[in-house]
């Protein structure tokens, strides 16, 4: 399920419509330099064969199931061309108003002077502002190049950084024997927006490098075709673990038809992945059971979640451990509802951009969803929501790198 025609077209009018608007104050930031009108026809150059761009990349997306390299390049550079101007279009539009602003003053002040004419007090002003107007142009058009340089950090750098969160949660009805469980959850791979297979390589390697007691993947393992796993199943196939590696399917695992997608689940068994499709798994140590429940995705659109099933002869006098891909299902489904000790979710990305003021991680997304990225816990439920490696639409993280989390489960002690 591609990006919507209309939404496609709508956001290659925004996009042309910003690019015209910069084009315009590039230009006449270069005439009150006086800089060779050369500069102004590089930008237009740029923005034309941007546009070009980003329709040769949406026609891909919709005549083929998957994006060629060349296409996956040029959406990155796209990013790097687009999206810093979602931070650079409100700028400028401050600046003008800065400007606005400071030009009234002006002719307030001048209002008490002499009675000149209007084309003396214009000459006075223009006497008066020329300082002024550069000193705020070169601010605004300095601070102009910081977007770029983040983006094209986010784009290249930080959305290949994998980084490692640990967390502890603490199990009523954990068994002894199960104490100091490890469990390695990886999410939202989007296998469909690498290049190639080295990015999966290095979660695969990190990972293992972990050892973990059991590696659990939920879900989003492709874009929108099942051509896309091709790309990690020889990595898929690598991922170790004692008690193996569990999963459950994501909404973009269903982002085709119906036979395609039993293509792509047996597709994920292939490589030795067990994949819970609403059903469980008992854990055994020693004597001693633990639980690994998955559903599958239930969420805006997708009601594929079949809980009951999925916790078919679970009891509750052991935790229950649940693979859910999208974390509107524990407050829907989970929280006070149903036996399940910990949830582990993704989907949301953590946003894929983030800024952090005052131990505070600001994005977005929080806007969107109650439960957004980290860990959650009500009574005695626990909700964890991955961060996920990969990335979906725009191909860059900002302030959220991706996510490989090291899950330690120990018995919590009772007292009397």
């Amino acid at each position: 399920m591609p990006i919507p025609s209309f939404v496609f077209f709508a956001s290659l009018l925004l996009f042309i419509v910003s690019d015209y608007y910069l084009y315009r104050r590039f230009s006449q930031y270069i005439l009150s330099r006086n800089w060779s009108k050369f500069y102004s026809l590089i930008y237009l150059v740029l923005s034309s064969l941007a546009v070009l761009s980003m329709i040769w990349v949406g026609m891909e997306r919709y005549l083929y199931p998957t994006l060629s390299k060349p296409a996956l390049y040029l959406n990155s550079l796209l990013a790097i061309w687009y999206f810093p101007k979602l931070f650079i279009v409100p700028i400028l539009l401050l600046i003008s108003f800065v400007q606005w602003s400071i030009k009234k003053w002006f002719q307030s002040k001048t209002s008490t002077k002499a009675i000149l004419t209007n084309d003396e007090t214009e000459l006075e002003l223009e006497r008066g502002l020329p300082n002024r107007r550069k000193f705020v142009q070169n601010i605004g058009w300095a601070a102009i190049g910081a977007p770029f340089v983040l983006v094209t950090h986010g784009v290249f750098k930080e959305s290949l950084d994998f980084h490692t969160e640990r967390i502890t949660y603490y199990l009523p009805n954990l068994p002894h024997q199960f104490d100091g469980f490890t469990i390695a959850q990886i999410s939202d791979i989007h296998c469909g927006s690498f290049y190639d297979d080295k990015p999966m390589q290095e979660i695969r390697m990190i990972t293992n490098a972990l050892r973990p007691d059991l590696i659990a993947i939920t879900g989003d393992f492709v874009n929108f075709s099942t051509e896309e796993i091709g790309k990690i199943t020889k990595e898929l196939e690598k991922l170790k673990a004692p008690f193996g590696v569990k999963a459950s399917l994501g909404n973009h695992d269903h982002y085709m038809n119906w036979q395609e997608h039993l293509q792509l689940r047996e597709a994920i068994r292939a490589t030795g992945i067990d994949l819970l499709v609403n059903e469980n798994r008992i854990l055994k140590a020693d004597g001693a059971t633990l639980q690994l429940a998955g559903t599958d995705n239930t969420g805006f659109k997708q009601n594929f979640a079949n809980l009951p099933k999925a916790l078919e002869n679970c009891t509750i006098d052991t935790s229950t451990i649940l693979l859910a891909h999208d974390p509107t299902f524990w407050d829907r489904q989970i929280v006070g509802k149903a036996p399940v000790d910990l949830m582990l979710s993704g989907h949301t990305h953590g946003g894929q951009v983030a800024f952090h003021f005052l131990g505070k991680e600001l994005s977005i997304i929080r806007m969107i969803y109650d439960q957004w990225a980290g860990s959650y816990t009500k009574d005695d439920q626990h909700l964890y929501i991955n961060r996920g490696v990969g990335t979906t639409g725009p191909p860059i993280r900002i302030g959220v790198p991706p996510e490989i989390t090291y899950i330690t489960l120990k018995k919590a002690q009772k007292f009397a």
